[in-house]
């Protein structure tokens, strides 16, 4: 969970700093956890990034994983 969290923010920093929209792939452990949304906002704060600009892509083995939730 750490890593992802590194990852992201990272990733924010990354987008704020060139001025341009990231992609950051979401795992079905990560897509689970409880605290993600949590994660996802603190990264966008700290890094003073407009929401717009993360976009989060799921993978279809994350979908396909629990299709009910």
């Amino acid at each position: 969970r750490e890593l992802d969290r590194h990852v992201l923010g990272l990733a924010c920093r990354e987008a704020r700093s060139h001025g341009l929209p990231v992609a950051v792939n979401i795992s079905a452990r990560t897509l689970y956890d409880t605290g993600f949304v949590h994660a996802v906002l603190d990264a966008l704060e700290a890094n003073a990034l407009e929401p717009e600009r993360l976009h989060l892509e799921i993978t279809e083995t994350a979908l396909i994983q629990d299709l009910p939730r």
